[in-house]
């Protein structure tokens, strides 16, 4: 409970409230007494000038009301006698005093002291007492003085209990007392309400700081006072916004760093498989040519001369085709061969394809059809197109058998793109090797691409180009055959 900074206010508050009270009690106490005497010295000390003034004025019909306004007004007792003891106001057995009942004694004025409006009077021997009265067991505080006025002396007496001094202090502390202990009921329920006030918005920092420190950044804290208490709220916020794009920077980073060592290793791991797929890509060749060629050296009948000869032709041949595109493919790679964006229509240089490609459908007997439901022009590279179109229907020709159907589409996406897809009949594509089709020197029928010349680069050539044209592209086994398909903007 003592966690909370609620209860330490409560708890603080009421010590404050406690000791606060305590140093008033003291004051009372101690102090009080004191300062109430010399606040009723004072008075005596006026309404012993104001009598010396009424004497004065020497109106004997007057005297009675104007003595008795003094002593209502200050809460003093007036007697004044003359110099045999007669009394001329007051009682006449009011001060008489035994000794022994004087406890203290002091002078009231310095003699000599002149009246303000009367400068032919001054203030000759006078003396303030305090003296307890046993019979009725109170105590005074009283003021003497004499008055010597044409001749005539005079003495006053002007008294006042003191007795309502301590009675006033106690009934001062025990008033106090009971009116803090009601204060302090109602205002520590008040306060307990109230605190909320300021107590809330401290929890509210603290629940936002716990999320920050799971690297929770949602918790925005809401600034509704520009005190310290808010100044800290937008200070979290600030704080919580500068971390949020911190981290996200910082986990961008570490996530590109991840990636470009993913494609560190990647590149390293191609470039190994490229070089021995190279080196063995060209071993073939090189052994049929360097057989060949010793063949022809060591001499062999004349008619078998120039099959040697077409054989390292052929090879020849082979291996420069090889050579022309795995330079295209490092140009493809290394982005040298940037798409040269121009209009042009798909449907019209896909006829051209199959032209060009008219003598090999029919030299193996296939039956080719066309359906164009895409209209118009698309922007792209019309010669890198045009070796996506020819590596899809070339690869479907060497594959094509069965019912010998190759077919090719166009059509428009749901989504505004151009798809172009090539069909032919034939033997599925194993389903373990779709995912690696489009890797370089990859074959699924090794011994079958060989005898057509195939480098395993033509899908790998499709993807970088379709890549390098922000499209996409796949391929599917379908009833009774294969399907090639690419996708790109218009």
């Amino acid at each position: 409970m003592l966690k909370s900074i609620r209860a330490k206010l409560y708890i603080l508050f009421l010590a404050m409230v406690s000791v606060l009270v305590l140093l008033t009690l003291l004051l009372n106490t101690v102090f009080l007494p004191a300062y109430y005497q010399n606040q009723r010295e004072s008075i005596l000390r006026e309404s012993y000038i104001e009598t010396v003034k009424v004497i004065n004025d020497r109106s004997i019909f007057t005297l009675p009301v104007r003595l008795g306004a003094i002593e209502s007004k200050n809460g003093v007792r007036i007697n004044i006698t003359d110099r045999f003891g007669e009394v001329s106001y007051g009682s006449d057995n009011i001060y008489i005093i035994q000794p022994g009942m004087v406890i203290t004694e002091k002078a009231a004025f310095k003699e000599g002291t002149t009246i303000e409006g009367l400068d032919d009077l001054y203030i000759q021997y006078t003396t303030i007492n305090v003296y307890y009265d046993n019979d009725a067991d109170l105590k005074y505080l009283f003021l003497f003085g004499l008055m010597d006025y044409e001749y005539e002396l005079y003495q006053i007496w002007i008294d006042t209990t003191v007795d309502a001094i301590n009675e006033n202090v106690q009934i001062s502390n025990t008033f106090l007392i009971y009116s803090t202990l009601l204060t302090m009921v109602l205002t520590g329920v008040a306060f307990f309400f109230l605190s909320s006030r300021f107590v809330r918005p401290i929890q509210n920092i603290n629940t936002a700081a716990k999320k920050i420190t799971v690297l929770d950044f949602s918790e925005k804290l809401k600034v509704e006072s520009k005190d310290e208490v808010g100044q800290l709220a937008d200070s979290v916020n600030q704080l919580s916004s500068q971390l949020e794009s911190t981290i996200t920077e910082l986990q961008t980073a570490n996530k590109q760093l991840k990636l470009d060592l993913l494609n560190r290793d990647k590149t390293d791991k191609m470039r190994k498989e490229f070089i021995s797929n190279v080196s063995h890509e060209l071993k073939t060749p090189l052994a049929l040519i360097l057989g060949y060629a010793e063949g022809l050296k060591v001499g062999i009948n004349e008619g078998e001369s120039d099959f040697y000869l077409e054989v390292i032709e052929d090879e020849a041949n082979n291996m420069s085709k090889m050579v022309s595109r795995l330079l295209y493919v490092s140009q493809l790679e290394s982005e040298a061969m940037k798409p040269d964006m121009s209009h042009f229509d798909i449907n019209v240089l896909i006829n051209i394809i199959l032209e060009a490609l008219k003598i090999q459908f029919e030299e193996k007997g296939i039956k080719t059809t066309a359906e164009y439901s895409f209209k118009g022009e698309i922007c792209a590279d019309i010669d890198q197109i045009r070796q996506v179109i020819t590596n899809y229907l070339t690869n479907a020709i060497h594959h094509c058998n069965g019912d010998m159907k190759v077919g090719i589409k166009t059509e428009r996406t749901e989504a505004g793109r151009l798809r172009t897809s090539v069909f032919n009949t034939g033997e599925h594509i194993p389903e373990d090797s779709l995912p690696h089709i489009w890797e370089s020197f990859y074959k699924v029928d090794k011994a079958r691409t060989r005898e057509y010349g195939g480098t395993g680069l033509g899908l790998y050539i499709v993807s970088q180009i379709i890549t390098n044209h922000n499209g996409t592209y796949g391929v599917e086994n379908v009833e009774n055959g294969v399907l090639f398909w690419f996708e790109v903007e218009v």
